[in-house]
């Protein structure tokens, strides 16, 4: 069985600056894992290229023993706060919702086994799903 999260000997840098020298990770599949430290330190670096938004100089990272382009589907990114507009309207089941869209392709709406899909995870985050009027 692959760790959830394979990191080994990743070199990133910027121009001519190291950003991040030498990190290996393993993460456990189901391990909550945090990525502290001061500001500089390198931890948006690691996530962007973990999802290949930063280019690595050289190491390897593999998601449950396999690339990121072969995990693609199965991963997902949340910016951070200042990239969010958080008047956006959309409620938290469409939200859910979003992550059919890569495999239901350009122009598709969701489908009622899709939609059924979203209920059952907002079940399993103990959510279900249910909202009070003032929170839509």
């Amino acid at each position: 069985m692959h760790n959830a999260l394979n990191i080994n000997r990743l070199h990133v840098s910027y121009q001519d600056t190291e950003a991040l020298c030498n990190i290996s990770l393993s993460v456990d599949k189901g391990k909550i894992v945090g990525i502290v430290g001061p500001n500089g330190a390198g931890k948006s670096t690691l996530i962007k290229a973990i999802l290949g938004l930063t280019p690595i100089d050289s190491g390897s990272i593999e998601i449950y023993g396999q690339t990121l382009n072969e995990m693609r589907k199965r991963v997902a990114y949340v910016p951070q706060r200042a990239n969010i507009d958080w008047n956006f309207p959309i409620i938290v089941k469409k939200t859910v919702l979003l992550g059919t869209y890569p495999r239901l392709g350009i122009f598709k709406r969701p489908k009622r086994k899709d939609r059924e899909w979203a209920m059952e995870c907002l079940q399993k985050s103990g959510h279900g799903g249910v909202c009070s009027p003032a929170n839509r």
